[in-house]
């Protein structure tokens, strides 16, 4: 007991965090790659960690519309930051869950269009979590964690690959 005392006064003597002090979407920026559910991401468990990796993220860049911008209004910036971020990404995410299972598959592009029209066709991207980069945190840009859901996660995808090879 005195020793985790102990630790405790040194984590918080020199300002370090405490596990219920870690904001969980910390935990996601930079992450790209197979993770669970974006419903069970707490602090601190890592994306990469559960059992059941059904879900692809990556980070996107996304711009607000420019009438959005004129307007200087941030609840319009901020949501047509998030569609753009989405809606511009979407196909490179996908194209990055194909490349997960096999880097090659990126020199043979009528085979990637085959993948994403077989497997992803009806599939749609959903956000994770946004944040604004533009100039005095405005969403005039933003950075969000997008992913796409394949049951069966990773090794489900590559048998499915090669059933179509």
């Amino acid at each position: 007991m005195k020793f985790f005392l102990f630790i405790l006064i040194i984590f918080n003597t020199f300002g370090c965090k405490t596990s219920s002090e870690i904001n969980p979407h910390d935990l996601v920026w930079g992450y790209s790659g197979w993770g669970v559910s974006p419903n069970k991401i707490q602090n601190p468990v890592n994306l990469s960690k559960e059992e059941k990796l059904e879900y692809f993220y990556m980070v996107a860049g996304g711009k607000a519309l420019s009438r959005a911008i004129e307007v200087d209004s941030h609840s319009f910036m901020e949501s047509t930051c998030k569609i753009s971020a989405l809606k511009d990404n979407h196909d490179k995410l996908i194209t990055q869950a194909i490349l997960s299972v096999n880097p090659k598959f990126a020199q043979d592009s009528a085979f990637l269009k085959k993948a994403k029209d077989s497997f992803f066709d009806s599939k749609k991207s959903e956000l994770a979590y946004c944040r604004p980069t533009g100039t005095g945190e405005k969403y005039s840009t933003c950075d969000c964690v997008i992913y796409i859901n394949y049951e069966g996660g990773k090794e489900a995808l590559e048998k499915s690959l090669q059933s179509l090879k």
